[in-house]
């Protein structure tokens, strides 16, 4: 009989389902819609009323499309955005809706973490900072301190997968590169919780998930959980791994000297990393087979570009197109510079390299002359920016100097967009063909725990997909992006101060 791997990916937009055979053919597809709830500023989070429903559908979906069986499938396993706080009770019941990870509420969390622990011994012990949302223990201590009911009748605070896993097999486990967030967790080695950390936050170590390597067993399938999936009893079961590691893994990207592109909802560059030489200024998390890898996280790509649809969304009706090509439109009859306008697109706070949850969105340089082009095309400039002072670390932190970025995931989709990064950045792009890269990992770290693969070189020879096309820059528009970049940075500097005093006049939550 073939093995049939299906891989889940669960996103704050949406979740998506992906079933595989063992040479990593997608066989069948499945998706359905997340919504971010963002009620007050700094307030990112998501219900979790629907996700199981919606497991269940997009694995009936994939199993419908391929025309195979569910009860055929050999593994499951998971990819997620991370992280995303669940607080559950005792049977795996949610306490409250999901919190994010560039929802920025627990600045004043932080800041007292900070005051009290040290980040240098935070960073020494987690190999990351601690950051509002993006680190979920200052979530947690949020929930703590204004919501205490709800910390109290916690049993377990884990991430989104941890809900799905205990939904099918009754047990709360959480994988080692998603605790690499949780800034709880012994990144750099021992890959266990680290006790005195945890005491000094003032949590309860009883209340975290068990640990398990990604590609390991998270148990058995419950009777219940099998009969309402329609999965088989013997069906394995691996916890996963982060979104963007899932995404290293289904491009085949195991070892260092190559950095890619992560473009959804948030833009990540990411790199391995032979050894935990980390970089502050990045993420940092475990990876497979004594490696580890970094991550260069723009909190709000995709997600400026959601917002510019919110707010000109009308305009696509009118025209009788769909507004992603819209944008790409009149951006493209924008001059580069965008009319001499600067977009800072740090919605949400930002993550690398400023690690500032207090920063937000800024258009500067509007003028009479602006025009509609103008402003799209400083969005993606904006975000192209971002990942060129990004891409400039991993260069200083790696010694290499990259020719080429590998791209993956929804945002790859638009040539235009990819050309105004590659212009920017002055790098040829290798955008993948193959784009669901993220289910792909995550449904070989299934096949991995069922033995379908030996080890991640196994995986890499079986799957991997070398088929991309090339964008190259257009360097005379580098140099001139050279001189804009420059002004964006600057820019971000300048306002750095009034930011958080923003936060402090405007903040209406606890």
């Amino acid at each position: 009989m073939n093995d049939y791997l299906l891989g889940i990916d669960i996103g704050g937009t949406g979740i998506k389902a992906g079933l595989f055979d063992a040479e990593g053919t997608l066989l069948g597809i499945g998706l359905r819609d997340n919504q971010i709830i963002s009620r007050d500023p700094g307030l990112a989070e998501f219900s979790p009323s629907y996700i199981w429903e919606n497991i269940i559908s997009v694995i009936d979906d994939c199993s419908t499309q391929a025309g195979i069986k569910k009860e055929y499938i050999s593994s499951i396993g998971f990819s997620a955005t991370c992280p995303a706080v669940v607080a559950m009770d005792i049977n795996g019941n949610p306490l409250r809706d999901i919190i994010m990870n560039f929802d920025s509420r627990s600045s004043s969390q932080v800041e007292h973490v900070l005051e009290d622990v040290g980040s240098g011994y935070i960073f020494e012990i987690t190999g990351n900072r601690l950051l509002s949302g993006a680190i979920s223990a200052s979530s947690i201590l949020w929930i703590k301190e204004n919501e205490p009911e709800i910390y109290r009748n916690t049993h377990c605070f884990g991430h989104i997968t941890t809900y799905i896993l205990y939904r099918l097999t009754n047990r709360f486990v959480l994988d080692h590169t998603q605790a690499s967030f949780t800034g709880l967790f012994r990144t750099r080695e021992g890959f266990v919780w680290d006790d005195t950390l945890i005491t000094k936050y003032g949590l309860d170590i009883n209340k975290l998930p068990d640990l398990l390597p990604p590609g390991k067993s998270a148990g058995k399938i419950t009777v219940e959980a099998a009969a309402v999936t329609g999965l088989s009893m013997d069906i394995c079961i691996a916890p996963g791994a982060a979104d963007t590691v899932c995404s290293a893994l289904g491009m085949g990207i195991m070892e260092p000297g190559r950095v890619f592109v992560s473009s959804g909802t948030s833009e990540v560059l990411s790199g391995v990393l032979a050894c935990p030489d980390f970089e502050k200024r990045f993420l940092n998390r475990t990876y497979l087979e004594n490696k580890w890898i970094y991550h260069a996280a723009i909190s709000t790509s995709g997600a400026a570009i959601s917002w510019l649809k919110k707010i000109f969304g009308s305009e696509d009706l009118k025209k009788g197109e769909k507004f992603y090509s819209y944008i790409s439109r009149l951006a493209s009859e924008s001059e580069a510079g965008s009319g001499g306008i600067y977009f800072l697109p740090y919605l949400q706070g930002e993550r690398s390299p400023w690690w500032d949850s207090d920063a937000r969105g800024v258009f500067a340089g509007i003028s009479l002359s602006t025009s509609t082009g103008d402003i799209f095309r400083s969005v993606l400039e904006g975000i192209g920016f971002a990942l060129k002072q990004n891409l400039e670390i991993a260069e200083q932190l790696t010694g290499h100097s990259y020719k080429e970025l590998f791209f993956t995931g929804g945002g790859s989709r638009n040539d235009i967009w990819l050309q105004i990064k590659s212009d920017i950045t002055g790098k040829v792009l290798k955008v993948m063909e193959f784009k669901e890269t993220a289910i792909l990992g995550a449904a070989v770290l299934g096949g991995l725990c069922a033995g379908i693969y030996c080890d991640c070189a196994d995986i890499v020879e079986k799957i991997e997909k070398d088929r991309y096309h090339r964008i190259e820059p257009d360097m005379e528009k580098h140099k001139k992006y050279i001189r804009f970049a420059e002004g964006f940075r600057s820019l971000y500097l300048a306002l750095k101060p009034e930011f958080k005093k923003m936060r402090n006049q405007n903040q209406t939550y606890k």
